[in-house]
């Protein structure tokens, strides 16, 4: 026997989405509280109009947007719904009579997008490119793994490991050369974590490489690698350094001042490793590949815990939960340079015929609500530059760069590229891990892929994205990112 259906069931079945925002827009009035730009995209998302459309459904909604509204609004708009240079063309071409700001927008727009933006038609070549071309470095940036209570996907270290040779099963062109780290391997800095850590590493080498191969992992710590001491002492990256150096599973800042490799053939030089008050760093040369990866630390602290923390953490929090969330607070690192360390890069850094790279754990700009805390930031992209640096990979945000952040490309300065976590929450957008590929020809350039993790939680290969293009050399930097989708953005 069939219910009937309810009256509230029944407006839940005949509810049609696009039906409701075409309403909204053909009814829209100047006094009326509607975010505009919103329910544009999200009917041209859901319907497949074009732009020229939408507005002809109400000379109001034009009026309002292009006529009355900031430029930079209307900018915004054109790049959140036009993914091509065929629909910038085309749109142009039919608004130029009915709308004509919208034409003159899109003229601004579309000579930006050819300057400093990948060109969709440049897009479903680049795989097929390195298919053909096996002369180029294929470095995966994996960040953020937090073994431990924040790991929330896969803290089994060998499982994680199989997730990747699965990957590389699907995009054989993209096997890894080498793997690198942006930090935070570790929830709060514990034994068990960077064990956990060190046997991630020895199951990746194996199943990648077939074997241990120290060389071609590459690890920088974060803030949650520093174990914090019973005594209000944090330890400096003690800890991390005495095991992961210990277990000869991957390369650190920490170690020796000279390493050297064969198979392939790979030399690490380490400098400042005798200073007290500030960090080492590794300069890790590719001799085959003719690349130098610059390995940073930006997680240090000054060394003590304030007075008055240590007093309630040590002498009167019994809870344990509290106590928890007061030693996550210490914890919060936004990264520390210092003058010291500046001049320590300056002076290691000498002329080199190289490429170069450098990799640290916490991000050194502003990504949308996402600031820079780091008052040297600028200063050590700035030095970075001038030592033949011309990107910077790092991690820390826990997501990938997307269309809402907009920001100003300085030529002088390095150019960074963040990285989401590999498996614990984001915060906006998916997991992942990016791949980086570098022409090893006498035009080096980087090539960039962000690879989500899919619902079904593994890495499809539909989930490899181009995310940038970047020259490794010349007088300036030169990045070049495509013209993300508004509404695929991981921001």
């Amino acid at each position: 026997m069939t219910t009937p259906m309810s009256s509230e069931q029944t407006a839940v079945e005949n509810f049609d989405p696009i039906a409701q925002l075409e309403a909204v827009l053909k009814n829209w009035q100047p006094k009326q509280h509607v975010d505009l730009h919103g329910v544009i995209v999200d009917y041209m998302f859901r319907s497949g109009m074009s732009l020229y459309d939408v507005l002809k459904l109400n000379h109001e909604v034009y009026e309002q947007v292009f006529i009355h509204g900031p430029k930079e609004d209307q900018l915004n708009l054109l790049k959140a719904v036009l993914h091509s240079d065929e629909e910038y063309a085309r749109l142009a071409e039919t608004c130029t009579v009915s709308f004509p700001i919208v034409a003159d927008r899109i003229q601004e727009v579309y000579s930006k997008v050819g300057a400093g933006q990948i060109s969709k038609s440049e897009l479903p070549g680049a795989l097929e490119l390195l298919k053909k071309d096996t002369n180029r470095t294929v470095i995966w940036q994996l960040s953020d793994i937090h073994f431990g209570r924040f790991n929330v996907w896969l803290n089994d270290p060998k499982e994680l490991a199989a997730s990747f040779s699965h990957a590389v099963g699907l995009q054989p062109e993209l096997k890894p050369d080498f793997v690198v780290v942006t930090g935070d391997v570790a929830s709060t800095a514990s034994d068990v974590e960077f064990g956990s850590f060190v046997q991630f590493c020895v199951n990746l080498s194996d199943n990648l490489w077939g074997g241990l191969c120290p060389q071609r992992i590459l690890v920088v710590p974060g803030n949650h690698d520093i174990k914090w001491l019973e005594n209000g002492v944090v330890d400096r990256l003690a800890r991390f350094a005495e095991l992961l150096t210990q277990a000869g599973c991957c390369i650190t800042p920490f170690g020796n001042s000279l390493s050297e490799y064969t198979n392939p053939r790979v030399e690490v030089r380490r400098y400042g490793i005798g200073s007290s008050t500030a960090p080492p760093l590794a300069v890790v040369k590719i001799q085959d590949a003719a690349l130098e990866i610059v390995l940073l630390v930006s997680a240090y602290y000054s060394g003590v815990v304030p007075d008055e923390l240590r007093e309630l953490v040590v002498g009167e929090v019994t809870n344990a939960s509290l106590r928890d969330r007061i030693v996550e607070q210490v914890r919060r690192d936004s990264g520390a340079i210092s003058m010291e360390y500046l001049a320590l890069l300056s002076r290691s850094l000498g002329p080199s015929g190289c490429a170069r790279l450098a990799v640290t754990h916490h991000h050194l700009v502003q990504y949308g609500s996402e600031c820079c805390q780091n008052r040297l930031g600028f200063a050590l992209l700035k030095t970075l530059f001038s030592k033949g640096v011309r990107v910077v990979l790092h991690g820390h945000i826990h997501m990938f760069e997307g269309s809402e952040v907009l920001r100003t490309e300085i030529p002088e300065l390095a150019y960074c590229i963040p990285c989401s976590t590999l498996s614990s929450h984001t915060w906006r957008g998916s997991p992942g891990f990016m791949v980086h590929v570098v022409s090893n020809g006498t035009d080096r350039e980087l090539s960039s892929f962000i690879w989500e993790r899919s619902a079904g939680e593994f890495f499809s290969a539909d989930l490899l994205r181009p995310a940038y293009l970047a020259k490794l050399s010349g007088d300036r930097a030169a990045v070049r990112r495509p013209p993300f989708s508004g509404l695929r953005s991981t921001l």
